[in-house]
């Protein structure tokens, strides 16, 4: 439920403490603060409020509380503003009203807000509109003052990880066909980078791809984290790990929202603790990133200092900087490092490249796959002998070992033959493939 309280808030910090789900974000210049719950008794000492919940897209519920009393009104989003498919789910706030007469809610949100008369007419026809959720609040803070209802959004995404870019293009490739254009950057030193073009905003699950693809590629640590840089609008910054298909750290810098599940210094030191695993010869660095994780705002770039604290390629910052922009068919002219457009894959591609290590990350250390191959290979051999005993077999019906004719066992025994021997064959060419590109 989103909410706009008018308190402090550092008030609000304190009455929603606890409540992991609760992310709390700027104060206005009037007072007010923004906040999202689902527990409107968290905040029930706060006399003024203004509360907005949702069922899905399809209804809207709104609270206006004044001096302590909660007026409330629902209504269904017009269809032709927002058409939806499901329709599940109920909104209650207070009692509720239907909606039959927009002068009263309008009423009450320009008193609480102490807004004019001007102000109360464009309020009435915002919710004559009966617009969808995210656009009735966007529109609500744009003509009321209020703060965002959400945190900036990113405008800048890189997804970062310790592979080759052989090994990250055919994630990429993948990646794409769903997120939108992504260019591939090379990084140095063992590094690579996918840059989103369009939709930055999806970059956690650019990042969760490329954790998922390398989470059981290695045995060191090193080898199985994602790191997502994001910029955002008014300078906001921030990062996530993900390792597999798990996200093991997140913070940002210059939003103004916290959330509480994160708040706790203990839990800040923690996500440090995690990043730590990406520099591990540098130890004098840990208490500058603790103090780094324990930040909201930064005087310098945040981003460019956890690079520098983590020993990271220098140039993905200058990958993510602004003037790096384009279209799928003519990328920037004068790119910072080597970037390559990537060509959305499908399925087809992806199990290609499984077999034939082209575009994966190695599934297993070098000596290990080549062991694995040996070992497949063998086993194909002996696979084609048995293969060949039982085609004599059938073919001199039985002759060649003293049988009155072939069996139906013989037949049976002949096609797993022939089965497990193209299996294997293909096995150990993929491994013995695949060892070509692992360290």
């Amino acid at each position: 439920m989103l909410s706009y309280l008018l308190a402090p808030r550092s008030t609000v910090l304190d009455l929603l403490e606890g409540d992991d789900d609760a992310s709390v974000g700027p104060e206005s210049a009037t007072g007010w603060t923004v906040a999202w719950f689902e527990d409107p008794d968290l905040i029930e000492e706060i006399r003024t409020a203004i509360l907005v919940d949702e069922a899905g897209e399809v209804e809207i519920a709104l609270g206006v509380r004044r001096d302590g009393v909660t007026r409330s009104w629902s209504w269904a989003v017009d269809e032709d503003e927002k058409c939806v498919d499901d329709a599940d789910g109920v909104v209650e706030v207070g009692d509720g009203e239907s909606l039959a007469d927009e002068d009263g809610a309008a009423r009450e949100l320009a008193a609480a807000l102490g807004a004019p008369d001007e102000i109360r007419s464009a309020l009435r026809e915002l919710l004559a509109q009966r617009r969808e959720p995210d656009s009735f609040v966007d529109r609500l803070a744009t003509l009321t003052g209020l703060p965002a209802p959400s945190p900036p959004h990113p405008v800048r995404a890189l997804v970062l990880s310790r592979t080759t870019p052989a090994a990250t293009r055919l994630t990429g490739q993948i990646a794409a066909t769903g997120l939108g254009d992504i260019a591939l950057a090379d990084l140095g030193d063992g590094w690579s980078g996918l840059l989103m073009l369009e939709n930055p905003d999806l970059g956690p699950q650019l990042a969760d791809a490329v954790g998922r693809f390398i989470a059981a590629q290695g045995l060191r640590s090193r080898k199985k984290l994602a790191l997502l840089l994001w910029r955002g609008e008014n300078g906001a910054a921030g990062f996530e790990l993900h390792r597999g298909e798990n996200l093991y750290a997140a913070h940002s810098w210059g939003t103004g929202w916290t959330d509480i599940v994160s708040a706790e210094l203990s839990v800040r030191d923690a996500f440090a603790e995690e990043l730590f695993v990406l520099a591990p010869d540098a130890p004098e660095h840990r208490p500058r990133l603790r103090s780094l994780m324990r930040a909201d705002t930064r005087d310098r770039d945040p981003l460019a200092e956890l690079v520098d604290l983590l020993d990271l390629p220098s140039d993905a910052i200058a990958v993510l900087a602004p003037g790096v922009d384009g279209t799928a068919a003519a990328p920037w002219d004068d790119p910072p490092v080597p970037l390559e457009l990537l060509e959305p894959a499908g399925l087809g591609r992806f199990l290609r490249g499984l077999v034939t290590g082209r575009g994966l990350p190695p599934l297993a250390p070098r000596w290990v796959l080549r062991a694995y191959g040996a070992l497949c290979a063998s086993l194909s051999l002996l696979s084609a002998l048995w293969a060949a005993t039982k085609t004599l077999v059938v073919a001199t019906d039985g002759a060649i070992v003293d049988q009155p004719t072939a069996t139906a066992g013989d037949w049976i025994f002949l096609c797993v033959a022939v089965v497990a021997t193209v299996v294997n064959a293909v096995i150990a060419a993929g491994s013995f493939l695949q060892a070509r590109a692992a360290e």
